[in-house]
């Protein structure tokens, strides 16, 4: 666990874009109907990875 305020920092940003790209995977697993490869292409579009 962090224990600078650094560290603190780093890893708040990390469990965001980690959660917020769950969450987007998810509602599009329920939207197209099941998982697919077409979820991994949609989800890239909608939060882009680096």
């Amino acid at each position: 666990m962090p224990t600078t305020k650094f560290q603190k920092v780093v890893f708040a940003f990390l469990s965001v874009v980690i959660t917020v790209h769950l969450f987007v995977f998810y509602n599009l697993v329920l939207e197209m109907g099941g998982m697919s490869n077409q979820v991994f292409m949609a989800s890239r579009k909608v939060v882009p990875i680096g």
